[in-house]
């Protein structure tokens, strides 16, 4: 069961700049209304995604060829994360109503630490993981000339704390926006 879960959180964190984007564009109203007008040709590149890496992760052993496969798989997740970015900072940018101006600016760090992540972990990192066993290997830019894979992780992880505190900090300026100025925790 440890090989599952650890499947779904890889499965996580590997589409998580997609699911982000897709539930930033897909929840403002403005956002959903500058999107219908544009073509939805967007989304036509997740389908392939799933079936690739449902293919491959039930394997030990992975060849030239099927890396070379992982790497592929991670290069059109990164594409199509990069397609929604822009996108996602374009309405945050330029097609956020007057009501949400203080709020853009946490949207905007968030937005910004989901590329940083991606760009990490699609181009940087690159991770391919062995399953069943509870193995990896690191195939991005960073573990090619040598270097060390604890800074590598390392990094990962800052990437993740730094979108915890993000996140944290937008949820923060809600609750006290909403809180009445009488209360304990009020501004």
């Amino acid at each position: 069961i440890f090989s599952d879960v650890t499947l779904s959180l890889f499965s996580i964190v590997l589409l998580h700049p997609l699911v982000h984007n897709v539930i930033l564009l897909g929840v403002t109203p403005s956002y959903r209304a500058y999107l219908v007008s544009v073509p939805r040709k967007i989304m036509a590149y997740y389908s392939p995604i799933h079936s690739m890496i449902s293919a491959y992760l039930s394997m030990i052993y992975l060849s030239e060829e099927e890396i070379f496969i992982w790497k592929i798989g991670h290069l059109v997740i990164f594409v199509c994360s990069s397609i929604l970015n822009v996108v996602s900072l374009f309405c945050l940018i330029k097609k956020t109503p007057s009501e949400m101006v203080m709020m853009r600016n946490y949207l905007l760090l968030m937005q910004v630490t989901v590329i940083v992540n991606g760009f990490y972990m699609d181009v940087l990192f690159e991770p391919v993981l062995l399953f069943p066993a509870i193995a990896g290997i690191c195939t991005g830019l960073l573990c090619r000339p040598g270097i060390p894979l604890t800074p590598v992780i390392g990094g990962l992880m800052l990437t993740f704390i730094w979108f915890g505190l993000a996140i944290f900090m937008c949820c923060f300026y809600r609750h006290q926006t909403l809180m009445p100025d009488s209360a304990k925790l009020g501004k």
